[in-house]
């Protein structure tokens, strides 16, 4: 689990880069239109339209890139083996495992969760290790 190299990650960045890059200008035009509809909200308020002049400019310079972001976040989240995961506390509470490392826990009162608490509080004599990573 977690097998994710550099070469990996930047051949994924290049190829949604690419696959956006021909979709700029549209996406340009897009974002430039949602600001048109932002100012004129901000005039028919009476707001000043200097707030404006930042989120216009990153926002249509940068915004079309941003969909590279998500859809590398997204081809990275569709693979599984990709990205290393971990087992909360919750799920020892959903499945009835319990943990070893008792320092590791947290205070039963804190959890805010009171299937939580009373699964840490169960497991806290428990020298047990099941389906823990």
């Amino acid at each position: 689990i977690g097998n994710l190299s550099l070469k990996k990650f930047m051949k994924r960045v290049g190829f949604h880069f690419l696959k956006v890059l021909p979709a700029y200008p549209i996406l340009a035009v897009l974002i430039s239109c949602v600001f048109l509809f932002l100012i004129t909200t901000f005039e028919a308020l009476g707001l000043q339209l200097e707030w404006l002049n930042g989120p216009i400019y990153y926002g249509t310079l940068y915004g079309p890139f941003s969909v590279v972001y998500w859809n590398v976040k997204k081809s990275f989240m569709d693979d599984k083996n990709t990205l290393p995961t971990t087992t909360g506390y919750s799920a020892c509470a959903a499945d009835n495992t319990t943990v070893t490392n008792q320092n590791d826990m947290v205070a039963p009162e804190s959890s805010g969760n009171p299937r939580l608490a009373a699964a840490l509080r169960r497991s806290r004599g428990s020298k047990t290790h099941n389906n823990m990573i």
